[in-house]
């Protein structure tokens, strides 16, 4: 990889396309042997009685966030989000997940889109290296950096009184209590639900 001077952006070299065609075959394997596991596992759960609606999802979280990278930097826009999406399913709180998913998004010049994937991110891990993300955003691609931060002892802080800010972290909230529900996963949601209801 080496930095565009023009834009700050991570670019794949010639000579790293290799490395990552690689890794992209080695992922597909396991991508394989995941699946069949998987559908081994949802026919046991059928067999008991157990409704697919009511099966938490399964399979191997840092498989597709791996899958989900190499396909980024491949420039496979779509199968990274997916593959993203997917991770972020499995363990919705894999900071990785919601950071390919905005990479992705944004590489699709779908800078909203990507700016809520960044905070979602945020919101349920509290991964502070995600903030300059969203700063860069706000920033190079939506022009509201000055609003949307506010220093503090702490450094930089999104500043939810700001009415894009507010917007963003309101959709990013919705975002992650339906993607929790999905997960089976009542407990953090309603934790988010209420966190929502207090800061925004």
């Amino acid at each position: 990889l080496q930095t565009d001077k023009s834009n700050g952006q991570l670019t794949v070299t010639p000579g790293s396309v290799a490395a990552y065609q690689r890794s992209l075959e080695i992922l597909t394997r396991g991508l394989a042997i995941d699946s069949a596991s998987n559908e081994n596992h949802r026919l046991e759960e059928l067999s008991r009685g157990i409704p697919e609606s009511d099966m938490v999802p399964t399979g191997l979280p840092f498989l597709y966030s791996s899958l989900a990278l190499t396909y980024v930097r491949l420039g496979k826009n779509q199968e990274a989000y997916d593959a993203a999406a997917r991770a972020e399913l499995l363990s919705p709180q894999l900071a990785d997940a919601y950071v390919t998913m905005g990479e992705a998004l944004l590489a699709e010049e779908k800078k909203k889109d990507a700016v809520i994937s960044f905070i979602e991110g945020f919101l349920i891990t509290g991964d502070q290296g995600i903030l300059p993300l969203i700063q860069d955003v706000y920033r190079r691609d939506l022009g509201k950096e000055d609003c949307a931060f506010r220093n503090t002892a702490e450094g930089p802080s999104l500043n939810i009184s700001c009415e894009i800010v507010h917007n963003d972290a309101c959709k990013a909230s919705d975002n992650l209590i339906k993607l929790l529900l999905e997960d089976q996963n009542r407990v953090v949601a309603d934790q988010i639900k209420d966190r929502a209801l207090e800061k925004f």
